[in-house]
Formats: structure tokens, C-alpha cells, sequence
């Protein structure tokens, strides 16, 4: 049974918010910290981001539900759209479980082992004070930050498809000038905001500022291909996460503990979809 585009936004946002947001807030109730200032500032501060990219990215998808209905343009924001038109159909071979979990093994293994050739984060992050414990810092940089990034460059996506979506009307364009436009532009835009933010937010990070360019450009890329802002999370996250495990825990054993887990979660997925591993075209109706 295909589930309604509505439900579908509606699940998404409740399993996300509940990862990203709930768990953070309930690790700093948990530890009786939120009279920390620093701590209740940064919850505050990326609790708010994650509102307002949530209102934005709401009212967006509203609107242009509106503008683009009876014309050839697609659908897709790169919000919740698998595969709609101009993001790739070839995605919409997936389930979004199926394509969340594949991205997951993908993007998993590749900071993996960027990590074991000793690269540096792609972007900056900020870290708990020591008084936490280390899981509590690993899921506060990797769940929390991402997760209100996320959706904060979700809006600036969502806008930037809106203003594009109205020029494309007003002038005309085809779709395939169209969809030049939605690829060519949208991740330059969201690159460059994210070296404003980082330049903002985190001033005094010694991560170069091309260097968040590009993976912010990159990312908005892949999340405009596949139709699905979650992706850009599961990026973000593994970049955030294995940084931040490196330099939590120095043991050999725990980062052993760390390639079972990807192994595992591998062969669960081959297993699990062994008769479907690149999606089914019954998916595609």
C-alpha cells in the first residue's frame, strides 16, 4: 500500500525531530545540566534553527505545491521526494527505508575511511564541556548540530526553489532548462551560505572555509539527486561523528567496535534486500 505524500512528510519528521532534537534535550535533562549556560545556549540556539528551518521548509513545500500544480516543472525540493522530477528517477527504485539504510552503509564507509587516512572534518562542529560523559558529546556533535543544520539548509534549499520555481514560470524555461538551473545554482547558493554560517557560528575554526564550501555543495547535490534531506543528515553525521569518536576514545578495541558495527549493518543489508539490493521497479508506480 503506497502511504500519501502527506503521511510520508509526517512520519519523516517524527522519526528525525526524535533523533535529533528529543534525544539531545532529554541527555541534558538527563545529566542535570540545562543551568548550564553554555550548554542551555547551544541547545537554545540550534533548537531555534531547527524550528525556523522547519517553518520555512514547511511553508515552502505549501507553496509551491500551489505555484507548480499544472505544470511541468516536478515536484521535487530534495524535501521528502524520492526520485520526483527533477531529482533522478532512478531513486525512486527505493523505499525510503531501503534508501536511508543504503546511504547509511555508503556514506558510513566512505568517512570511515577517510578516518583511518587521517582526514580532517569537513566542516566545523562545536563539543560538549568535559563534564559529560563521552557518548553524551559523541551524540550532542553527530545528532544534535546535523540534525538543526540539516534543516536549516533545508530552508535556504526550499527558498531557493521557490524564487527559481517563479522565475522558470514567468520566463518560461523547459524543463530541462529547468532542471540546469535547480542543479547548477541551488548547491553553489547553499555552499556559500554554509560558509557564512560556519564563519558566524564557529569563528576561529581552523577547518578551511573552501573546504566547507565544497562539501556543503556537494551534499546539497546528492540531496537534490535523491529527493531526500535526510541523506545531507547521514553525511553530516558520519563527518561529525567519526571526527569526534577519534577524539574521544583512543582505544583500539572501541574503534574495532566501530567496524563490526558497519560490517554488520552491511551484511544486514545484503541480507535483508539480497533479492532487491538496487531497489525494485514495482517501487517506481
Amino acid at each position: 500500500m503506497k502511504i500519501p505524500k502527506p503521511a510520508t512528510i509526517l512520519i519523516t519528521l517524527v522519526i528525525y525531530t526524535f533523533l535529533t532534537m528529543f534525544l539531545s534535550i532529554t541527555m541534558v535533562l538527563g545529566n542535570a545540566e540545562i543551568m548550564n549556560e553554555a550548554i542551555s545556549f547551544n541547545l537554545f540556539l540550534f533548537g531555534l534553527i531547527y524550528i525556523i528551518g522547519l517553518v520555512i521548509t514547511l511553508a515552502m513545500t505549501f507553496a509551491l505545491f500551489f505555484i507548480r500544480k499544472n505544470n511541468n516543472l516536478g515536484d521535487s525540493i530534495g524535501f521528502v521526494d524520492k526520485g520526483e522530477k527533477p531529482s533522478v528517477s532512478f531513486f525512486k527504485r527505493f523505499t525510503y527505508p531501503q534508501l536511508i539504510w543504503m546511504s547509511t552503509i555508503f556514506f558510513g564507509w566512505l568517512f570511515l575511511g577517510f578516518n583511518l587516512l587521517g582526514s580532517q572534518s569537513f566542516t566545523a562542529f562545536k563539543f560538549l564541556p568535559q563534564q559529560f560523559s563521552k557518548i553524551d558529546s559523541l551524540l550532542f556533535s553527530s545528532l544534535l548540530i546535523p540534525g538543526a543544520e540539516e534543516m536549516l539548509s533545508m530552508a535556504v534549499i526550499s527558498v531557493s526553489v521557490l524564487v527559481l520555481t517563479i522565475l522558470a514560470l514567468k520566463y518560461k524555461w523547459s524543463p530541462k532548462e529547468y532542471a540546469l538551473y535547480f542543479f547548477g545554482t541551488i548547491p553553489i547558493i547553499v555552499g556559500v551560505f554554509a560558509v557564512i554560517w560556519h564563519m558566524t557560528a564557529y569563528s576561529g575554526s581552523d577547518v578551511a572555509l573552501v573546504t566547507v564550501f565544497f562539501f556543503w555543495t556537494i551534499k546539497t547535490l546528492i540531496v537534490l539527486a535523491t529527493g531526500l534531506f535526510i541523506i545531507g543528515f547521514i553525511i553530516h553525521f558520519f563527518n561529525n561523528f567519526f571526527i569526534d569518536f577519534v577524539r574521544l576514545f583512543t582505544s583500539d578495541a572501541v574503534r574495532t567496535w566501530a567496524l563490526g558495527i558497519m560490517i554488520g549493518i552491511t551484511l544486514l543489508y545484503l541480507l535483508f534486500y539480497r533479492k532487491r539490493l538496487l531497489g525494485s521497479k514495482q517501487n517506481e508506480d
